[in-house]
């Protein structure tokens, strides 16, 4: 019983530090769904003491390697977890933390 103990403390320790360093992207022309979804991520990262590197990614030759029907879309750690939508504070707070 210890032992699992020990593991879970060791997998949440884990966790946060790898949320605490992200590669996050805002992939978008530059529209206004574009904008908000990069603030409202700017805005998480900071609510949730994050370190993460958040950078907007507007060549569309490069947006298109990704392999997305919609945008804006948001991309974390090289994995799009968002494409299409407009995604509320307390849904990309959900994302960053998974």
């Amino acid at each position: 019983m210890f032992v699992v103990l020990r593991i879970t403390i060791n997998h949440i320790v884990n966790h946060k530090k790898n949320y605490l360093r992200m590669e996050i992207k805002v992939l978008g022309t530059g529209c206004p769904s574009c904008k908000t979804l990069f603030e409202t991520t700017q805005q998480a990262i900071a609510e949730l003491g994050s370190d993460a590197t958040l950078t907007k990614e507007e060549d569309l030759l490069k947006i298109i390697e990704y392999n997305i029907l919609g945008l804006p879309a948001l991309v974390i750690d090289g994995t799009v977890v968002s494409a299409g939508k407009r995604l509320s504070l307390a849904e990309i707070k959900e994302l960053l933390t998974k």
